[in-house]
């Protein structure tokens, strides 16, 4: 189901809001079960791996959750009682790489991706919007109805997911035709999701928004987009990290000044900015660089 030949290294963990590790749990298997332990998704190197810089927790989180069942055979599973996760939500402030990550993540798995944004789904025609939302989904299906367990992976990436998923009972009366389209749309993405065990099992969901709290808690429940992951600005480190990544092909053209000190931009002098906003800064200098400044 990967583009790449990836094992696993028998150990879960439960995850905390912020993708932090609270438990780990260890699985302990039959005689009979055994498989080859290679992969070990705490050994990720998100910038060598992904080329994403300053997302380290993140992406660990996100391959033990989400992949780590996805590479071990169906009878470890069984034995186990394990089940793949089927969706989960990046959430943080603007600019600090949620889109980025799900699709060099995507890119990693070798999955089909299809993304679309939440306004691109709803529609103000009775039904459509409804429609769409079952659209989102029917690759993966017939993927699956062809190919079975040879079935490559999809991963659906929705993006501004909070103008999908509003709160069912977050509207006023005054704005009933809204809330019955919210209502709507909310209650299919759910009956798709909770079909998708059996109909779509080669079908991810990974969903981003600035704004969690807007989101109906149904659609955060286990079975749907269950793995919730923060996607914060980054620390110090994770500013040099983005920093040694965007000033990499200025280094490799002998473009970047040999006073450039990464480490002490990446502190001060960046702090409170996102990931977005340190490779503009990057882009800006080197235009300026080029034009003689």
């Amino acid at each position: 189901m990967f583009g790449h030949n990836l094992t696993l290294s028998v150990a879960l963990a439960r995850m905390d809001a912020h993708g932090g590790q609270e438990e780990t749990v260890l699985v302990s298997l039959p005689r009979a079960v055994s498989f080859d332990l290679a992969f070990d998704p705490l050994r990720i190197d998100p910038v060598s791996a992904l080329g994403v810089g300053g997302l380290g927790p993140q992406v660990r989180s996100l391959f033990r959750r989400l992949f780590a069942s996805r590479v071990v055979p169906e009878h470890v599973l069984r034995a186990t009682g394990t089940s793949h996760a089927r969706g989960a939500l990046l959430h943080g402030p603007p600019g600090t790489g949620k889109t980025t990550l799900a699709r060099a993540i995507a890119r990693f798995v070798g999955a089909h991706v299809q993304a679309v944004s939440g306004p691109e789904v709803m529609s103000k025609f009775v039904g459509d919007s409804e429609a769409k939302v079952r659209a989102l989904f029917a690759p993966a299906e017939e993927s699956y109805r062809r190919l079975g367990a040879a079935a490559p992976l999809h991963l659906l990436i929705l993006d501004e997911a909070d103008s999908l998923f509003a709160k069912r009972s977050g509207l006023g009366a005054s704005d009933a035709p809204a809330q019955r389209l919210y209502d709507n749309v909310v209650n299919q993405f759910l009956a798709k999701m909770d079909g998708a065990e059996e109909a779509t099992p080669n079908l991810l969901v990974i969903a981003l928004t600035n704004r969690m709290s807007l989101l109906d808690p149904a659609v955060l429940r286990p079975g749907r987009l269950e793995v919730h992951v923060e996607v914060p600005y980054p620390s110090a480190a994770g500013r040099a990290e983005i920093l040694q990544l965007h000033t990499q092909p200025l280094r490799e053209a002998g473009m970047l000044g040999p006073d450039v000190d990464i480490a002490a931009l990446s502190g001060a002098p960046t702090q409170g900015l996102s990931g977005a906003d340190i490779a503009g800064a990057v882009r800006d200098a080197a235009a300026h660089a080029r034009a003689g400044g």
